[in-house]
Parts: structure tokens; C-alpha cells; sequence
């Protein structure tokens, strides 16, 4: 059974993210992510570095919930997450995911989403994080 989806293809979705001091080695803590450089700022970059986990966490939850606020549930399938440049504490990272495609599934629709996280920094943006996802949107 196929639901009615109330989803089309190119339709957007934006959210900002904000990375602190404090959050990072926070959620670097819970992770279990013992790299130092969530904790002591790298001098390479001269701030803390965002461990992937929280990343790629913000990214996903994100595009979990701007398809549960449409639908009863919906299960992620696959997920392909590149990480492009480094999340600074300081950083607002700006997320952008793009409905790529719908199509029938055994259990549903599946939804193919495409989306990307810039961060503002040098006076010009800069592509942090590709990412590709599909989700099974689940009859109620």
C-alpha cells in the first residue's frame, strides 16, 4: 500500500544549528568521542572542532523531523553523510534538505532526500556537510 504523500519532489527544508564551547564537548562527552580536539581548541583552526557525531546527529534528526511533522512515522533506510570542511565552535551551521525523489516501496513511499550544511566563515560560506538519505514513510 502506497500512502498519500504529502511530500513533492524539490521541496525544501531549512534549519540553522548553532555550535558552541559548550556544546561541542558536551555531545563529544555523551558520544564517547575522546578526540581532543572537542575539547581543547585545535590550533590549527584556533577553536574547537565538532565531533561527526553531532553533526551528522543534528543533520539526521532534522530530516526526521520535517517528514514526522507530515506523517504518522517514517523509517530511515539509508544514509551517506561526507563531511567537506571542519564545524568551529562559533559556527551556525545552515541545513538545507532537498526532497530528490518519491517512489513506491513494499511498505509504503520511500523518499529520496539530498542535503547539504554550510557554515559562514573568511566572509564567504563554506560547504561543511553532503549528505544523501532515503526514508520509508509508514502507513499509519
Amino acid at each position: 500500500m502506497t500512502l498519500s504523500v504529502p511530500f513533492s519532489v524539490g521541496e525544501v527544508f531549512e534549519d540553522d544549528f548553532a555550535f558552541t564551547a559548550e556544546n561541542i564537548p558536551a555531545v563529544a562527552a555523551l558520544l564517547g568521542d575522546p578526540n581532543p580536539i572537542h575539547y581543547t581548541a585545535d590550533p590549527q583552526y584556533g577553536a574547537l572542532v565538532a565531533c561527526g557525531g553531532q553533526i551528522t546527529g543534528l543533520a539526521m534528526s532534522f530530516a526526521a523531523r520535517s517528514i514526522t511533522q507530515r506523517v504518522p512515522g517514517a523509517l530511515g533506510r539509508t544514509w551517506n553523510m561526507r563531511f567537506r570542511a571542519p564545524v568551529l565552535a562559533g559556527d551556525t551551521m545552515h541545513m538545507i534538505w532537498r526532497i530528490a525523489k518519491i517512489e513506491p516501496h513494499r511498505r509504503g513511499t520511500l523518499l529520496h532526500i539530498e542535503g547539504a550544511g554550510t557554515v559562514r566563515r573568511g566572509g564567504g560560506e563554506i560547504v561543511a556537510l553532503t549528505a544523501e538519505g532515503t526514508a520509508v514513510l509508514l502507513a499509519p
